[in-house]
């Protein structure tokens, strides 16, 4: 969803929903993957990880959404929200695939054909006559912060070679800008370049005090991230705290404190801020899970019904005590994919 909105045009008096994907040649130029792989990719799919199928990946991503909004009998987008309906409580993703939308084989029929097509259909909205461009605060960018802002472009949608070379050349131009230093240290970060990440990230939130991404990248790969000393645990949470104060909204620092207050056995507080994370990214399944963790141990969580075989004097039921690893959650700003954080 966020690749096929991610191309959406704003024109002077129209918006244009579902504009071709700059990937759109890829498409045409290479045989789809098959949907039901499409819609079971996850981080750790090649098809996440290899450049030429991240490519593919994206690409195809976008015209599956664009075939389910403007394709033949998908009733311009109503069976798509039906589909997601089903996900949202608790149907299986391809289970609720096939009862919406019929077998994988016909769907991967019309897909190709759908795409193939010389011209494609795109929805368009008319710009409300009230908005005044003059109205927005603006400003030319140098040409130092237009390569970062670009750079960033590229990282976020996973074309690393794009985004590096931008970035040097920014750090170049500027040396004192803060999103080039940001930018660079992902860059290092996945080249598994833990330290020189670090080191960028930490440059960055000095020239730029802003760049909460970044204080929170220097923070998850520092050693008090995961320190059971008093201190560190004390200054781990006020670096929690000042990224929230940056950014109120920021998700995954909410669900670093909840690991912290699980971790000094405050589990009513661990609950409040684990809650507030899943009311912000309700799509994270992590952070249900973990909410689910915090209840278990509290001795929150419903036992199942005795089976009718079962005694009267048996002890309690089995609970599951192995913890379960959450990892970091990664970031995502403003619906970009994230880069996975390394614990």
């Amino acid at each position: 969803m966020a690749e096929f909105y991610a191309y959406t045009r704003f024109l002077q008096h129209e918006i244009y929903i579902g504009a071709p994907t700059e990937r759109y040649r890829t498409i045409v130029s290479k045989s789809l993957i098959p949907i039901e792989t499409l819609i079971a990719v996850d981080h750790r799919s090649p098809y996440y990880h290899d450049e030429d199928k991240i490519q593919m990946f994206y690409a195809e991503s976008w015209g599956l959404v664009h075939f389910m909004s403007f394709g033949p009998n998908m009733e311009g987008g109503k069976r798509l929200n039906e589909f997601f309906k089903l996900v949202q409580q608790g149907t299986e993703q391809k289970k609720a695939f096939q009862q919406i939308f019929g077998d994988f084989k016909s769907m991967d029929n019309a897909l190709d054909a759908h795409l193939r097509q010389l011209a494609l259909k795109s929805g368009v909205l008319s710009n409300p006559p009230q908005i005044n461009d003059k109205s927005f605060d603006s400003r030319t960018l140098s040409k130092a912060e237009t390569e970062a802002e670009l750079g960033s472009f590229h990282l976020w949608n996973h074309n690393l070679p794009g985004a590096r070379s931008l970035i040097e050349q920014a750090l170049k131009d500027d040396p004192a800008l803060g999103l080039a230093h940001e930018t660079m240290g992902f860059l290092h970060f996945a080249d598994g370049k833990d330290a020189e990440a670090s080191s960028e990230f930490s440059r960055a939130f000095e020239l730029d005090g802003n760049l909460y991404l970044s204080l929170f990248a220097r923070t998850m790969l520092a050693p008090v991230a995961n320190s059971a000393v008093a201190s560190d645990q004390a200054s781990l949470h006020e670096s929690l705290s000042k990224i929230l104060k940056l950014d109120p909204q920021f998700a995954p620092a909410y669900i670093e404190l909840a690991r912290l207050d699980m971790r000094q056995n405050d589990l009513i507080a661990a609950l409040a801020v684990s809650r507030k994370a899943e009311q912000l990214e309700p799509s994270r399944a992590g952070y249900h899970l973990m909410s689910g963790e915090i209840l278990r141990r509290m001795g929150r969580v419903p036992r199942p019904p005795a089976s009718p075989n079962s005694s009267p004097t048996a002890g309690p039921a089995r609970t599951m005590t192995r913890p379960l690893n959450f990892g970091t959650a990664s970031p995502t700003i403003c619906g970009r994919p994230p880069i996975q954080f390394r614990r």
